[in-house]
C-alpha cells in the first residue's frame, strides 16, 4: 500500500508538471496497472516508467498527433 501511494503521488505530480489537469486523473485503470507492475519492479523503476510514459504523451500531445483524453 505504501508503494502504491508513493506511485500515485508521483503520478499526480508528473501530471501537474505536464499540465494534464483532469478530475480523477488517477483512475482505476491506472491504479490497476501500477498494482500489476509493483510486484515485479521497485518504486524507483515505477517512477521511471511513469516519468517516461507521461513525457512521451506530452510530446505526442505537442505534435497534435495524440488527443489528451486518450
Amino acid at each position: 500500500m505504501v508503494a502504491e501511494s508513493e506511485c500515485r503521488r508521483y503520478f499526480v505530480k508528473q501530471c501537474e508538471r505536464y499540465r494534464f489537469f483532469q478530475p480523477e486523473i488517477y483512475s482505476a485503470k491506472v491504479a490497476a496497472a501500477i498494482r500489476d507492475f509493483l510486484p515485479h519492479y521497485s518504486i524507483g523503476q515505477m517512477w521511471n516508467v511513469i516519468y517516461y510514459v507521461l513525457k512521451d504523451i506530452a510530446a505526442l500531445s505537442q505534435e497534435r498527433s495524440y488527443a489528451r483524453q486518450h
